[in-house]
Order: C-alpha cells, then sequence, then structure tokens
C-alpha cells in the first residue's frame, strides 16, 4: 500500500509540481491545468536533453532535475509571499470544471479498475514496456547509459519518466501498468474537456456540456479499426503530448481573437519541448493546424482590407459582427506567410536532399489513376486507413456538418479540423513532403487532427436546442440523425450497407487467455532471476517475457525479424550452441483465439497459438539431453532450460 501512494505522489510530483510552480511565478490565470501539465513535462524533457547532450549519468541527471525543481519552488514561494495565494476559480476555471475534472478521473478510474489496461497479446503496450524494461535496466548501474543509446526523440523521454517513477515507488510493474493506463487516460480527458469548454465558450452558453459530450464521443470512437485511442495508446508519449497541442492551438485562437500577453505566448511555445521531445507527431499536428487556422484568419483580414479599401466590395452582417470581435486578425494572417515560407525553403530543401521512403501503394494512390498526366504524386487511400480511422460514424458526422455548414463558419478551430484532409492526406505535395520525413504507414494519423467528436457535439446541440419548437418532420429528421451518430459507433452487417469497424470491443476487458496473465507463473519465475538473461524462445514469447521482466529476447516485435531460430533440419552438430549460456523457454501453452486480430488483421487470429513455433525435432533434442539442457523451472506445459551443449 505505501509503494502505491508512493507511486501516486511520484507522478504527481513530476506531472505538477515544476508546472505549478512556473504558473504561480509567471502569473498565468488562464488554461492553466494544460500549462501546468506541459511545463512539468516539458522540464523534465529538457533536463535529460542536457544529460545527454553532457554525457552525465543517471545520478548527475537526477540532482539536476531535482535542483531545477527546487528553485522554481523557491521562486513561487516567493511570488506567494509578495502576492499572496492566486485565487482558485476564475472565468476560465470555476467549480463546475473542476467537479467534471474530479468526476472524469474518477470515473476513468472505476471503469479501468472494472476492465483493467488494453494488455491483449501482441499489443502495442508490450512494444512500450520493453523500452521501459531497458530504461530501467540504466538505472539499476552506476552510470546511465542514456547519452549514447537512448538520446534519440519520439517516445524516449517518456520511457525514462514512466521508469523512473516505477523504479523509486517499488511497485511491481502489474501495478504501474494499472496505474498508468488510468491516469494518462484521465489527464488526457481532462485535457480534452478543458480545451473544448475554452475553445466553445465563447460561442456556446453550455459549453461545459458540449465538452463532456466530446470526452464521451472521443472515447467511444477514436482510434483506428478496432483500436480505441485511449486503451491502445495508455502507454505512450501521445497521451502527453496530444495536451500539449490542444494548449497551443487554444492559445494562438487567442492571440488572434480576444489578445493573450506575451507571457502566454512565449511559454506555450517553450511549451512546445514536449512534443518535440517525446512525440514529435504531435508537433507537425500543431504545425498543420496553426497553418490552416492561420489560412482561415488570412482569408477574413484579406476580405476586412477589401471592404475598408474597396467601396464596392460588402460584407455581410455576420462576418462584419464576427470581425468586429477580433482583435489581432493579422497576426493569424502573419503566422500563415511565416510557416509558408518555412514551408517552402524545406520543401525545396526536401526534395533535393531527402529520398521519399517507399510506397505502399494499398495504403496510398496513384494520382495517375485519376488523372494520368500525373506521376509519382499520391494520396492516402480513403478506402483504406482513412476510412478505418473516421469510420461510417465519421461519415455521419461529416453528412450532418455539411448539412449544417453555415453553423461552423465562424468557428475555426471544427472547421479547418473538419476540412484538414483536403490539406494533408488528400494532398499530394504535402504527401510528397511527408514521405520524405516519415513513412507511409502513419500518414493516416493525420486523421487524428479531425474533430469529429466535437462537431459531433456541435451537431445534437444544433438539433436538440429547439426540439420544443420542431415541427414533427423535422423531430423525425433530428432524432434520426441523434440516432445514427449512437448506432454507427457499433459494428453491423447489414444486406447494402455495414460497418465493420468499431472500438467498442477493445473497450471491453481482455481475457485471461489472451493477456500476459496466462503466462503469469512464467513471467513470475523468470522475474526471479538475478541479472539480464538472454532468453531463447518463440517470437510471441519473447515479445512477452522482455515486456514483463528484466531479460531479454532479441525480435523485432512478435515477428520473426532479427528472431534467434530454434528449429533447425539437423541437430547433429549441435546448432543451439551459438546460445550457450543462455536459457531456453519452450512455450506449449496457448493462448486464446484473438478476435481482435481477426477483425483488424493487425495480427493472425491465431497469434497466440505458439507452440507451433517448436518442431518435434527440437523438443525431442532437447528431451534427450537433459545435461545440455539442464531444467530449471517447468509447470503446465512450459519448460526453462539453461543452455549448455556440449559440455557432457
Amino acid at each position: 500500500m505505501m509503494a502505491l501512494l508512493l507511486l501516486v505522489f511520484l507522478t504527481l510530483a513530476a506531472f505538477t509540481l515544476p508546472g505549478i510552480s512556473l504558473v504561480i511565478s509567471l502569473k498565468l490565470e488562464r488554461f492553466r491545468y494544460l500549462f501546468i501539465l506541459a511545463l512539468s513535462l516539458s522540464l523534465f524533457a529538457i533536463c535529460l536533453a542536457i544529460a545527454g547532450n553532457f554525457n552525465l549519468t543517471w545520478h548527475q541527471f537526477t540532482l539536476l532535475y531535482l535542483g531545477a525543481t527546487l528553485v522554481l519552488l523557491i521562486v513561487a514561494g516567493y511570488r506567494l509571499v509578495r502576492l499572496g495565494l492566486p485565487a482558485l476559480f476564475n472565468d476560465d476555471f470555476d467549480r463546475r470544471d473542476l467537479f467534471v475534472s474530479c468526476a472524469l478521473f474518477l470515473s476513468y478510474g472505476v471503469y479501468i479498475y472494472i476492465v483493467g489496461p488494453y494488455d491483449e497479446i501482441p499489443a502495442d503496450i508490450y512494444r512500450h514496456l520493453e523500452r521501459i524494461q531497458l530504461m530501467r535496466s540504466d538505472l539499476l548501474g552506476p552510470r546511465s547509459l542514456f547519452p549514447y543509446l537512448h538520446s534519440g526523440f519520439n517516445d524516449r523521454y517518456w520511457y525514462y519518466l514512466y521508469a523512473m517513477i516505477w523504479q523509486l515507488s517499488g511497485v511491481n510493474l502489474t501495478q504501474s501498468v494499472n496505474f498508468f493506463s488510468w491516469f494518462n487516460g484521465a489527464v488526457f480527458l481532462v485535457a480534452l474537456y478543458m480545451f473544448s469548454k475554452h475553445l466553445l465558450q465563447t460561442r456556446y452558453s453550455h459549453a461545459w456540456l458540449l465538452a463532456i459530450a466530446t470526452c464521451l464521443f472521443f472515447l467511444l470512437h477514436q482510434g483506428v479499426v478496432s483500436f480505441s485511442f485511449l486503451r491502445y495508446y495508455a502507454l505512450s508519449a501521445t497521451m502527453l503530448a496530444t495536451p500539449v497541442y490542444f494548449l497551443v492551438v487554444l492559445a494562438f485562437i487567442r492571440l488572434v481573437e480576444t489578445g493573450l500577453p506575451l507571457r502566454y505566448v512565449v511559454t506555450a511555445i517553450i511549451s512546445l519541448a514536449t512534443p518535440l521531445l517525446y512525440h514529435y507527431q504531435e508537433l507537425v499536428f500543431v504545425l498543420v493546424m496553426i497553418w490552416l487556422l492561420g489560412l482561415y484568419y488570412s482569408v477574413f483580414w484579406y476580405r476586412s482590407w477589401l471592404y475598408q479599401y474597396n467601396a464596392y466590395v460588402d460584407l455581410p452582417e455576420r462576418v462584419f459582427s464576427y470581425l468586429q470581435g477580433i482583435k489581432n486578425l493579422h497576426v493569424g494572417a502573419m503566422t500563415f506567410v511565416l510557416i509558408n515560407v518555412c514551408y517552402l525553403a524545406f520543401h525545396i530543401y526536401a526534395y533535393g536532399n531527402m529520398t521519399r521512403t517507399e510506397v505502399d501503394h494499398q495504403k496510398v494512390i496513384s494520382l495517375s489513376h485519376l488523372l494520368p498526366f500525373f506521376r509519382n504524386l499520391y494520396v492516402l487511400n480513403p478506402s483504406y486507413q482513412f476510412y478505418q480511422t473516421i469510420t461510417l460514424w465519421g461519415i455521419v458526422v461529416y453528412i450532418g456538418f455539411i448539412l449544417m455548414l453555415h453553423r461552423f463558419v465562424f468557428n475555426p478551430y471544427v472547421l479547418m479540423g473538419m476540412v484538414s484532409p483536403l490539406f494533408t492526406v488528400f494532398n499530394p505535395v504535402f504527401v510528397d513532403i511527408f514521405l520524405r520525413v516519415r513513412d507511409v504507414h502513419v500518414l493516416y494519423r493525420l486523421g487524428y487532427m479531425i474533430p469529429l467528436h466535437m462537431a459531433a457535439a456541435c451537431l445534437i446541440w444544433y438539433l436538440l436546442k429547439d426540439w420544443p419548437s420542431q415541427s414533427a418532420i423535422r423531430r423525425g429528421l433530428t432524432g434520426a440523425l441523434v440516432g445514427l451518430l449512437v448506432s454507427t459507433l457499433f459494428s453491423f452487417d447489414g444486406r447494402f450497407i455495414h460497418s465493420q469497424y468499431s472500438r467498442i470491443p477493445t473497450l471491453a476487458a481482455v481475457e485471461e487467455n489472451r493477456s500476459a496473465r496466462h503466462w503469469k507463473d512464467l513471467l513470475d519465475f523468470l522475474n526471479t532471476l538475478e541479472g539480464r538473461q538472454l532468453i531463447y524462445t518463440d517470437p510471441v514469447t519473447g515479445y512477452l517475457v522482455t515486456a514483463f521482466t528484466h531479460h531479454q529476447s532479441l525480435r523485432y516485435k512478435f515477428t520473426k525479424a532479427y528472431h534467434r531460430p530454434l528449429n533447425f533440419d539437423s541437430y547433429d552438430s549441435l546448432p543451439l550452441k551459438q546460445y550457450r549460456g543462455g536459457l531456453l523457454v519452450i512455450n506449449l501453452r496457448d493462448g486464446g483465439e484473438s478476435e481482435t486480430g481477426r477483425l483488424s488483421r493487425h495480427w493472425p487470429a491465431d497469434i497466440l497459438a505458439v507452440s507451433r513455433h517448436y518442431s518435434e525435432k527440437l523438443l525431442e533434442h532437447v528431451g534427450s539431453h537433459p545435461s545440455y539442457f539442464p531444467l530449471m523451472w517447468s509447470s503446465n506445459d512450459i519448460s526453462v532450460h539453461q543452455i549448455h551443449p556440449g559440455t557432457e
């Protein structure tokens, strides 16, 4: 119990103390939740980057991080002594927001307590855990290997933060997985609520209700194929970087529309260290969305300019009223121009110096199929990963959005986010530059930027707000659209229309025979062995063992790439002697059928039929040479052997 309490304390300290200190010191009274989270994570990443660049040991890094936090606390304390404690509630954060935030944390905690983490094998959670195990191994030695093994971007900073908190708290790995599956998801949902509420409160009288609806739709729909975003990516750094995307986009909109003090702008820019170092996908999202918003404000700036200097140009009353409320329209236009100049320069450089990654013709389609005079230009295949991301539910939202487009004209984030695919994944120029930076397999993730969930919440608001005064026909149409928004969240198979992509299956609990719990006795035994042993086994068991123990099995994820073979045509020459000193794990205990694998085709449905990886010749060879392979442990179709071939 004390270890769990220490885990909670260390996590809250790392995620809040530096940010709270900076918020107090800089007198940031707006968007405080997002600033606290972003600045806390940024401090850890910046200190770790310094440790990497200056080849500091882990202990030196710890002193640097704690020293920086202590300095911030002292400065904040001095501010409090001089100015007093700032008010908890203000126009941006009231008692209702506190109640909703606590309710989101509590309800998501109850949900995770009931269903547990998404630990189906071979989901990405095992990929995250095997990297976290690698980072934790650094902490157990006198020097950190960080400076020369793990100094790259993307995920590693988050893995170190997780490993540090896990190691210092003393909880077991399962407890830490359960905790962070809840904590990261709850932090994300509250960030989404705050972002949505701040964004919508200037245009809707009950913005908090729309923000809650946005969170609910996000939970039930966001993801790809059958994988729920919050469940599948629970231990990914995207859970920490996306709230910073919310912060920067929100700060930019407020800067243009109502004005924002310089300290907010500078602090928001500094907070970009989080997506830059933790998960740079969200940094791309920031740049794309700021560019789109800049385009939006540039159009209105141009119309305003024409209206001022051309007597023949008139503005509709709605447009004129909207422009009257915007203070810094020119800032949006200047930002748009600046990003375009930088993008053009980078594109010219990339076109001449960066080779385009390999094209997968299932995931992208050539424009030559539509217009034969084009060559080597591609867009995302709308019927494959794009549809797997937005699903039939997203198409229903798009239909409602188009029918009620006039309602969204003055909602720049929703409007530009909904049309963003036209400027990104369906823009061959953008796709070309993207494929020179990243591979085609992640191009679809730009679909995560589409604010379908906020648009759906707004649609329902528009449809229901005047329900008592609607005619019978209008009520019928409203009811039908609301019914579609609910029903298409689920998969169904009709005669003329079907929806095979739903996140609901992965929102449910994972059966024991498809998770690490099915092999818990093996993992418990291996964790009793000291040192970091090399494990030779099948790829799936190796994936599991590397994630849930401090040992290592060579392979890439659950595939045979880089895997050390066990099956040979003949064992006369003792081919396993090359693995001398390692441990041989023979796992004949099969797991259950993967319905998720069948639906998503992300892995085979029979992926957990691990016994097929061990040939009869291998089993006979091991069984007939007990002195070569002394038995260390066995239980229910699993055995662990030392490898000493040739010592008899």
